[in-house]
């Protein structure tokens, strides 16, 4: 009885086989077979209902649940803050190894990189500057939302 529970469960749970029915197959010689594509001709065979053992082996069998064929929706990536779709983890990510990237907070790159040298103001944003140690400059800009846009 558990060789054929196992048997049933295994085509059961077979990749693809979810919605095919499952035929029990009895040959001439009396071999047991299960197929998901009917008996051949030299068989007798019925459709069986998967059905699962309790785990305490008490009770009757319960009926295996019936898969949707359903679509599965992609689940939607929540997102942090409000000016792009990067998430809490990617901003530790990037906070913990000093490194900015578009769409975090103007907060977010402080907390990266450090406060800026100077900021110039203007209508479109703020324009942040940061010396490097080589005396280069880096320039960040920063929309009138807070948010990282661009840099230079």
């Amino acid at each position: 009885m558990f060789r054929l529970l196992l048997a049933v469960a295994c085509v059961a749970a077979a990749p693809g086989a979810n919605a095919a029915p499952v035929f029990k197959c009895v040959g001439a010689d009396g071999k047991t077979t299960f197929s998901q594509h009917g008996c051949g001709a030299e068989s007798t065979g019925a459709v069986v209902t998967p059905e699962a053992a309790r785990p305490s082996g008490a009770g009757p069998a319960v009926k295996l649940a019936t898969p949707s064929n359903e679509p599965q929706r992609p689940r939607a990536r929540r997102t942090f803050n409000h000016c792009g779709d990067l998430t809490q983890v990617d901003i530790a990510y990037l906070n913990g190894r000093g490194q900015i990237q578009i769409g975090m907070t103007g907060d977010d790159v402080r907390r990266s990189i450090g406060y800026p040298s100077e900021i110039n103001r203007a209508s479109y944003g703020d324009q942040w500057v940061y010396v490097q140690q080589d005396g280069s400059r880096l320039y960040l800009y920063i929309d009138p939302n807070g948010c990282f846009t661009a840099w230079n």
